[in-house]
This record gives C-alpha cells, sequence and structure tokens, in this order.
C-alpha cells in the first residue's frame, strides 16, 4: 500500500494533465499551420507555444498580449540598427547591449506581467539582430518571419487556452483573496491581544509579500 500511496502522492492531478495535453494540442496546431504556411523556421511558433502557456486562461492570454508586443519592438529596433550599424560591428554591439541592458532594466521595474514586454523587446533584437550581421540585406525577411511565427503560436496558445476546458483567472484570485483575509484577521486578532511575538511578525511579512503577488497576479483579470 505505501508503494501505491506514494505513486499517487508524485504523479499528478488531472488539471496538470489536462494542461500538457492542451499545450501540446496547441504546440501541434501551431506546427502544422506553420509548415502549411512555409513559414522558414516552424520550431519558433512551437517553442512560442510552450513559453507563452499558462494553467488560467487569462493568464495565456495576457502573456501572449505582451510577447506579441515585445516581439513586435524588438524585430523593429533591429531592423533598425543592423542596416545602419553593419559597418561598424563594434558600435552595433555597444547598441543592441544598451537596448538589451535598458529593456532588462524596464522589466525589473514593472514587477507585473507587463514586464514580460520589455524582456521580449530586448532578447528579441538581440535573437534577430546578431545572426543577421552576415546577411543584413535578409534581416527584414528575417525580423517578419520570427514575428510571423510567434504569432501564429501565440494565437495557437490562446485559442486552446480559451475554447477547451479554459480555467478563469477569477475563481482563482478570489480563493487567494479569502485566505489572505483570513490570516490579515487572525493577526489583527493577535496584534489586539498584544501577541506580539516572533511568529506575528514573520506573519506580518508573509501577508505583505502576498499582497504584492496577489496584485501582480490580479493583472490578469482584464
Amino acid at each position: 500500500m505505501r508503494p501505491t500511496a506514494s505513486l499517487r502522492a508524485w504523479l499528478p492531478g488531472w488539471p496538470a494533465w489536462i494542461y500538457s495535453a492542451k499545450t501540446f494540442a496547441a504546440a501541434m496546431l501551431a506546427l502544422v499551420l506553420a509548415q502549411t504556411f512555409d513559414l522558414p523556421r516552424p520550431y519558433w511558433a512551437v517553442a512560442t507555444v510552450y513559453i507563452t502557456s499558462q494553467m488560467l486562461a487569462g493568464a495565456t492570454r495576457s502573456k501572449a498580449a505582451y510577447r506579441v508586443g515585445g516581439t513586435l519592438l524588438g524585430a523593429v529596433a533591429a531592423v533598425v540598427f543592423v542596416p545602419n550599424l553593419v559597418n561598424a560591428p563594434e558600435l552595433l554591439c555597444l547598441v543592441i547591449a544598451l537596448w538589451v541592458g535598458g529593456c532588462l532594466y524596464l522589466s525589473l521595474l514593472d514587477r507585473t506581467p507587463r514586464s514580460y514586454l520589455f524582456m521580449l523587446a530586448g532578447y528579441t533584437a538581440a535573437l534577430v539582430g546578431l545572426p543577421a550581421v552576415g546577411e543584413p540585406h535578409a534581416i527584414f525577411e528575417t525580423a517578419v518571419a520570427r514575428a510571423e511565427e510567434i504569432t501564429l503560436g501565440i494565437l495557437c496558445a490562446g485559442l486552446v487556452s480559451t475554447l477547451v476546458l479554459p480555467q478563469p483567472v477569477g475563481p482563482v484570485v478570489a480563493a487567494r483573496l479569502a485566505a489572505w483575509l483570513d490570516d490579515a484577521r487572525r493577526l489583527v486578532l493577535d496584534a489586539l491581544a498584544g501577541r506580539h511575538d516572533a511568529a506575528s511578525r514573520a506573519a506580518a511579512l508573509r501577508l505583505a509579500s502576498e499582497a504584492v503577488a496577489l496584485e501582480a497576479f490580479a493583472t490578469h483579470l482584464a
């Protein structure tokens, strides 16, 4: 009996299996469509599905929207940088490094899922621009191909997440908020009772960190 119980504890539950099957179906859909449209790098679309997909439908859609915006911004930056600076490789590397560093800085300033837009804008410019230094005349086609394939993967991930057994964000946020309010109520009662031990201080710090995480998580509600 013990091995069976431990095996059940180790195996993922049904939500995880459903999420895995949905992500695989979205990835295969993106692969088939990318090959149908004769896109040059279908693996970009497949990888985008796995990078973008989340357990909750709202989180998948918001992350997809930020990824599209960041990809387009980074692709435009690569198209601007490479043709104008291809004859000065040192300056080109410096400009791309400054762009990536600036985007990373902005992503760290924003603690919400919106930071994904800046992060994508940074490394997309590097991924598109640096390999195209040897063929600067093909930078526009490379940028368009990456934008098309990533957008295709995002659309497939969002479509499958929304239509096939979607898991909305609202009930999850409501449950986490109710649990946070219960913990806050117990902390207030302890404070009124005059209990100010190490456990109470640790609970207060935990409530503060959970409030920040809950605020960031609630951005998916829109």
